[in-house]
Order: structure tokens, then C-alpha cells, then sequence
């Protein structure tokens, strides 16, 4: 707590990560702040910390199923100091509800970095079928992302795109994330936008279902050979494993994907965003 100092892609990341939440929470200490922090402070947190854990306040930000991150947390503070106290359940952070674009020019390197989140509320919480649907949709949109943005477009030198559910908001979110020239990086976002408008219109075909379905068979069948093993070997980590009564539930609803099923769901979900966010993080 000494600086404030942030490398480039950080002070980026930390700024996109703010315009997505409308939420004091995710706002830096200030200087002042930090300068106010005594050592009575840094006492009274370390008694919180280690006399009282349901003082304990834990601010999540990601993708984790929360039964999950109860028993993730218990356990942390178990081995801190038994105690029976019952954990309350913290507030989920407010989204924004505008769109907002960030411009960040304190890049080291000659490169520009875009990321692009867009929101789509789900208004129903998403099941483990359309999350899988959402996933095959993904794994398409990236490879057509790859092909016309990465091989095509000179000027592009990394694209990726992730779709990621949060549960409890009952929100969806896509990030599409590429490095590029700095001139080129109007472009290649509208150039990228273009290409996903096209493969949701388009939808996925038989061959690409088949595919996905073939690694995902593939990958289930690697974790059950070698959890245990793993489980064994790694006894006293917090690694969370997998109910393996969710990787049959998984087994059955791979064989009963459709390329209708999948592409009503993403059509149903992934149309109409609810807001967007960019970032460009560019040269000095």
C-alpha cells in the first residue's frame, strides 16, 4: 500500500474493470487514503483478520459458481482459525448502465490493445445446456475472428474471444480482446464486429457441432482419468474439483446438442447487447 503505481496494462485494465461497474468497491485507494492509514489501522485489520473472520469481507469478481466459493472460503478461513461464526453474504457489484469507451495512451510497447465487452441480459438464469450452446457458438465466432482478423488483416497480431455467465446477476458477457497496430485499431474493431453480426446471422453448422462435441467428449474424458490422480497427489490445495455427477449431466446434453437447439439459443441470448464497453490502450 506504499504506491499507487501501475504499469500500462494495468492502469488499463483497471480503468475498463471501473466503467463496467457502477460501484465504489472497485475504485483504487486514493493517496490520501493510504496516507491516513495508521498502524492502529493495520492492528485493528489484523485482529479482524485473525479474531473475528465473519467481519470478514470478500469482494468476488469472476465467473464462480457460488456454491463453490462458499466452501472455497470456509476453508480459507478454517485454516486461519476454527471458528463457528456464520459467513454473510456480500452485495453482487452494481453494473453500469451506459455504454462508456476508455482510451488509456501510456503503451511501452509500438502496439495498440483493444478489448470490447458487451452485456446481454439473460432476465432467467442460464442452465447448463445454454451455457454449452453459448460455448459451441464461441468456439465458431473465434475461429472466424482468427481467419479474418489474425491471417487476413495485416496489422493484427492476436485476437480472442471469451463468453463468460454470471449467475447470480443473470448476466451474459462476450469479450473480444486483439493487439494490433496502433493506426489499424478503428478498423479492425468494426472489421470484428462485422464478422460476429455475420456468424450470428449465420449460426454454426453440423460439422462445427460435431467438432465441438468431439473435444468436449474428449476433455471429460481426460478430467475423470486423471482427477483422482491429481486429487491424491494435491491433498491439502484449495483446488476445487468438479462433482463427477456433473460430468455425466455434461456427457448426456453433449449428445443431445443440436445445431437448431444451439443456434435458437444463441440467437435467443446473444442478440441485442445491453451495453458495450471498449477499451484501447495505445503507444505514448
Amino acid at each position: 500500500m506504499k504506491t499507487l503505481d501501475q504499469r500500462p496494462a494495468e492502469k488499463f485494465a483497471q480503468q475498463m474493470y471501473e466503467t463496467r461497474y457502477a460501484d465504489n468497491r472497485t475504485k483504487l485507494p486514493q493517496a490520501n487514503q493510504i496516507a491516513q492509514f495508521t498502524a492502529a489501522d493495520a492492528l485493528a485489520a489484523d485482529r479482524q483478520l485473525f479474531s473475528s473472520p465473519a467481519d470478514i469481507t470478500f469482494v468476488i469478481v469472476g465467473n464462480v459458481a457460488e456454491d463453490k466459493l462458499v466452501a472455497l472460503i470456509t476453508r480459507y478461513l478454517g485454516s486461519i482459525k476454527h471458528s463457528d461464526s456464520p459467513l454473510a453474504a456480500g452485495k453482487p457489484l452494481t453494473r453500469a448502465t451506459d455504454n462508456a469507451s476508455v482510451t488509456v495512451k501510456e503503451q511501452n510497447e509500438p502496439v495498440a490493445q483493444v478489448s470490447q465487452w458487451k452485456r446481454y441480459n439473460s432476465r432467467t438464469p442460464v442452465n447448463l445446456a445454454t451455457r454449452m450452446a453459448l460455448d459451441a457458438f464461441n468456439v465458431a465466432l473465434a475461429k472466424d475472428l482468427r481467419i479474418n482478423i489474425r491471417e487476413q488483416a495485416s496489422g493484427a497480431y492476436s485476437v480472442s474471444s471469451h463468453l463468460s455467465v454470471d449467475p447470480q446477476a443473470k448476466d451474459i458477457s462476450h469479450l473480444l480482446a486483439f493487439t494490433c497496430q496502433p493506426e489499424r485499431h478503428d478498423e479492425l474493431l468494426t472489421l470484428a464486429n462485422e464478422v460476429m453480426v455475420k456468424r450470428l446471422a449465420k449460426g454454426i453448422s453440423e460439422q462445427e457441432l460435431n467438432e465441438y462435441q468431439q473435444n468436449v467428449q474428449r476433455s471429460l474424458d481426460i478430467q475423470q482419468r486423471s482427477v483422482q490422480q491429481l486429487a491424491n497427489t494435491i491433498v491439502n490445495s484449495l483446488i476445487q474439483y468438479d462433482d463427477p455427477a456433473a460430468w455425466t449431466e455434461q456427457e448426456q446434453l453433449l449428445k443431445q446438442m443440436t445445431v437448431e437447439n444451439v443456434n435458437t439459443a444463441v440467437k435467443q441470448y446473444l442478440s441485442h447487447p445491453v451495453n458495450t464497453y471498449t477499451g484501447v490502450l495505445l503507444p505514448k
